[in-house]
């Protein structure tokens, strides 16, 4: 096997390679990610055990290096730049035909746009040095084992298996993005209506109590419900509290039929991506908007909400 890349390299060869290289990278990402969360996480874009992007990276590092194969500085270094062009490319087609975010490295040193991040990078280098030479003359010699026609039907049931496979996750994954994005518009809707309704008292307080809606919906009702009735009160706004307490509600409700609806697929992806999010944010562009205040609505308001108070 190692002779054909003098001059013999089939497409067999590198088909066999991609598949080899995918199952080895689930089973060390699927293995370490696992030990780490104290439970089975199957990792990888399709449901089978195959994680697509060690398979390409290992791929490209072998063609592109293998003049190189002697000098391991050379090997490090050409690995770590082609894998982490390759982690970066991944991410930002991902991003940009999914509209999510499926790891993000914003938290780590040395990072660009959470994409790809020099530990990520170094590690791929030394993976790099190990695949030539540790896995690559395991690898390759069995595969040399396997006779030609026989290899040839393995890899037409694995070839047809893969491409179902991957249809049924780019079909997943779409779905579950439409569904983020709905979500997301239901956190504009609530937005929108607290703003209306003149809880807070400059649109300033308002962005940084919703800023939290964007990390944490689940809890924004219990955790913000006692002190919004504390400050409508405290104003006199009592059947306004009653209003804002059914709208409160009913958005709840919404947020939580779109969010009940994910199948296994959906979850799958959410327990094995811890970061996956959507990427465009409609909650985020909204909150970014300068507030325009209409001064005279404001001072007609403080005056209604004066004689309301006198009243009672």
């Amino acid at each position: 096997m190692l002779e054909n890349m003098a001059g013999k390299l089939t497409g067999y060869d590198i088909i066999f390679w991609f598949y080899a290289y995918s199952f080895i990278g689930w089973l060390f990402e699927t293995t370490y990610v696992s030990i780490k969360r104290k439970k089975f996480v199957n990792r990888g874009f399709i449901t089978g055990p195959l994680c697509t992007i060690y398979g390409c990276g290992a791929v490209f590092v072998l063609l592109l290096l293998w003049n190189f194969r002697e000098n391991l500085f050379c090997l490090f270094l050409g690995g770590m730049l082609v894998t982490t062009i390759l982690e970066y490319g991944t991410s930002l087609a991902m991003e940009i035909i999914f509209k999510t975010k499926w790891w993000d490295y914003s938290y780590k040193k040395c990072n660009i746009k959470g994409r790809i991040c020099l530990e990520s990078s170094l590690a791929w280098g030394f993976f790099s040095v190990i695949l030539f030479t540790v896995l690559h003359p395991i690898v390759g010699n069995l595969i040399s084992i396997i006779p030609i026609a026989a290899g040839k039907r393995i890899l037409l049931i694995i070839t047809v298996l893969f491409i179902i496979d991957f249809a049924v996750a780019v079909f997943t994954s779409l779905q579950l993005s439409s569904k983020l994005q709905r979500l997301d518009a239901v956190k504009v809707e609530i937005t929108k209506y607290i703003m209306s309704t003149r809880i807070y008292e400059s649109g300033e307080g308002l962005k940084e109590k919703m800023e939290a809606l964007r990390n944490s919906f689940d809890d924004i009702w219990e955790e913000r419900k006692q002190a919004i009735y504390e400050n409508l009160e405290h104003r006199g706004l009592f059947d306004l509290r009653k209003e804002i307490g059914e709208k409160f509600e009913g958005f709840i409700k919404k947020y939580n039929a779109i969010k009940n609806k994910t199948n296994f697929l959906q979850n799958r992806y959410l327990s094995a991506y811890p970061h996956f999010k959507l990427v465009t944010k409609s909650l985020s562009a909204y909150l970014k908007k300068p507030i325009h205040k209409n001064k005279n609505k404001d001072k007609k308001q403080e005056k209604q909400e004066k004689q309301e108070k006198q009243e009672k």
